[in-house]
């Protein structure tokens, strides 16, 4: 692979990012070590260490410590072009000067004088004077337009689709959409359209691209933007029925890329049937509805079935609406869709009748998020009707199954008070609960702490690993040292014994000093704490870091 044409041989997207890496100067210490072997850092959110070897303009092998696992990758793409511009002979290249139109000595003095003059005003403040004149006098304004657009808007659909792809990463996007307007108000549609659908096909290419150890920040705000112009287009009088049908099937084909498909960045399924329905009869709409039915994935199945039950609905074919509701009552978006008008309604046996269809279709299917969900509307729909003991079960149920604190706090809400303690200890010794954890608010040692049922609370950090018992002393030694101070010292000094023994680092030593404070809080805990930092002092004088941290107790 010969380095004057190696482009040629790569991906055009990881060429063009190492091209925007190269010109944006982010190739540092750029140094040939060896004849032919080249070093360089190439910075970003991250830098990486890049080397390349090029032997009589063969490019012989590349290294790069970014994980990019391709064929190779831009941070090589961007110093291979920077070897490039440094071994280039730059004598077969001219000079070339902006030619200036000659002026007669008067006149070129009095320019002279003007453009001094001129030079002192700052860029704004030229803006808004040039803005203001503009909205006075017709005339200037006419020919400040023709000016901008035979300077700005000079391009053609193949230079605009390469500004795009250029600029796609960065806020000069912006500017190029705009660009995309005038065009449209020129009347050069061509062009508009050029830039409107390559900014969709370059976001997609850079996300598809993207290895997420180095990202750059590319805005889906620009999808939006390029949807306005791609409707402003299609609702303009003057776009030809052809393109608009051209503009169509060209989205209609971006819908499939992963970043559309996949990661939901951007609705392009709703933009393809936006922009149909000016184009298309309804029947064509339904044609093509039924081809993605037909094609698309389930998880993107949705959308498509509730603009056929649109369509249908609008040309009056209700019944036909409804069979296409019940083919597709599987998807969890047409359920609940059609629950909620059940519930809106008033019809709740019928809204229960499909929730409980739908748990059923989920456990069966292992989709217990989904199955979890419909419980969840179930009792908002027993709430609707007033039917508290259906609450309190579908509510013990989701309990014992996912327990969750808003669970075990509605259930105390809901039992009576004397029957209370009981139904809890039943429901404790059923339930998936564990003891304590770092990762769940929902444990047993939160539910006695919420039912001030201390005892049993020391009772149970008692019993735990080591490990866990110091964090959940952390935790729970503010509630319950008014009565067991005594009791949380003798378990709080042999857990950070050990710990300021094991962990000789010095994240580790911030924390010793946080349980210190900690216990130093507990009645009688100022003398062992005291003892304790003594005793760290003596043992651990060497440890430098932890001494530092000690100074600040």
């Amino acid at each position: 692979m010969r380095l004057d044409d190696f482009e040629n041989e790569i991906s055009a997207v990881i060429f063009r990012r190492g091209e925007d890496y190269y010109e944006n100067a982010l190739v540092v210490g750029l140094e040939e070590v060896a004849p032919g072997r080249w070093n360089a850092v190439v910075e970003g959110t991250i830098d990486y260490e890049t080397e390349v070897c090029v032997e009589n303009g063969e490019i012989t092998s590349w290294d790069c410590d970014c994980p990019y696992d391709g064929y190779m990758c831009k941070h090589v793409v961007a110093v291979l072009l920077a070897v490039r511009d440094e071994t280039s002979d730059f004598s077969d290249y001219e000079d070339v000067r902006t030619e200036q139109e000659q002026l007669p000595r008067e006149d070129a003095a009095v320019s002279g004088d003007l453009m001094a003059r001129i030079s002192l005003l700052t860029e704004k403040q030229l803006r808004e004077f040039v803005g203001k004149y503009a909205q006075k006098d017709a005339v200037f304004k006419e020919e400040l337009l023709k000016h901008v657009m035979s300077r700005q808007l000079s391009g053609t659909t193949e230079t605009y689709r390469r500004e795009v792809r250029k600029y796609i990463c960065h806020a000069d996007i912006y500017g190029i959409l705009d660009k995309g307007i005038l065009l449209l108000e020129a009347g050069r549609i061509e062009e508009a359209v050029a830039i409107a659908l390559q900014t969709f096909e370059s976001f997609a290419d850079e996300y598809e691209y993207d290895d997420y150890a180095d990202n750059d920040n590319i805005d889906p705000d620009v999808c939006e933007r390029a949807g306005d112009l791609i409707r402003r287009i299609v609702d303009d009088s003057r776009t030809a029925s052809e393109l608009k049908r051209r503009i169509v099937v060209e989205l209609d084909s971006l819908s499939g890329k992963d970043v559309y498909a996949q990661f939901d960045m951007f609705d392009m399924d709703g933009l393809v049937a936006d922009v149909s329905q000016s184009i298309f009869s309804k029947e064509d709409i339904l044609a093509m509805i039924d081809i993605h039915l037909g094609t698309e994935p389930e998880y993107r199945l949705a959308d498509w079935v509730q603009r056929k039950v649109h369509v249908l609905a609008g040309m009056g074919r209700t019944d036909e609406a409804a069979d296409v509701v019940d083919r597709y009552l599987y998807l969890p978006e047409i359920r609940r869709e059609e629950v909620d008008k059940a519930v809106e309604a008033g019809n709740y046996e019928r809204a229960l009748a499909m929730l409980d269809e739908g748990i059923d279709l989920a456990e069966k299917n292992g989709h217990y998020g989904t199955r979890n969900s419909w419980m969840e509307r179930k009792r908002e729909v027993f709430e609707a009707q007033g039917r508290v003991d259906d609450v309190v079960e579908i509510t013990r149920e989701m309990f014992l199954d996912s327990p969750k604190m808003e669970d075990y706090r509605r259930l105390r809400s809901l039992i009576k008070a004397e029957k209370w303690p009981e139904y809890l200890d039943s429901l404790i010794g059923r339930a998936r609960l564990v003891d304590y954890s770092y990762y769940t608010s929902c444990s047993r040692a939160e539910i006695f702490r919420e039912e001030k049922e201390y005892g049993r609370l020391l009772a149970l950090i008692a019993k735990l690993r080591p490990e866990d018992r110091l964090h959940a002393l952390m935790t729970y030694s503010s509630v319950l040292q008014a009565g067991y101070s005594a009791q949380l010292l003798d378990m709080f000094t042999p857990l950070i014994k050990d710990y300021a023994e094991r962990n000789v680092n010095v994240k580790a030593y911030p924390y010793v000093v946080q349980v210190l404070r900690q216990m130093r809080k507990l009645n009688g805990g100022e003398e062992v704490v005291s003892e304790l930092v003594s005793l760290f002092r003596s043992k651990y004088a060497r440890r430098s870091r932890m001494m530092q941290e000690l100074d600040r107790l």
